[in-house]
């Protein structure tokens, strides 16, 4: 696919530090190859970005805050995450949330 997402902010419609209002999920990967996720803002969302069942996905560089849950990753071969900064997670444990 060669898909590159670069350089974007990336945020629920309420941006007010509060992501029990925004229930979106700011990106989801699926079935790719060779995706590059570099220098984004992931935020006010429940979920910032969740890949599944790709291949060769870079996730370096991001930035995500005022999330539930920060990014999910399943069923996926040769991803690098790497150099990206996690901060002010509200998780609600009482569904099984993590804040990863």
């Amino acid at each position: 696919a060669n898909i590159r997402i670069a350089g974007n902010r990336i945020r629920g419609a309420n941006a007010n530090s509060d992501p029990f209002d925004d229930p979106q999920t700011g990106l989801w990967v699926r079935g790719t190859q060779n995706a590059v996720i570099v220098s984004n803002d992931f935020h006010d969302l429940r979920l910032g970005a969740f890949v599944q069942a790709s291949t060769s996905v870079a996730i370096r560089h991001n930035n995500f805050f005022y999330l539930r849950e920060g990014l999910n990753v399943m069923a996926s071969t040769r991803g690098d995450i790497a150099h990206n900064h996690f901060e002010r997670f509200s998780p609600n444990y009482g569904i099984g949330e993590h804040p990863d």
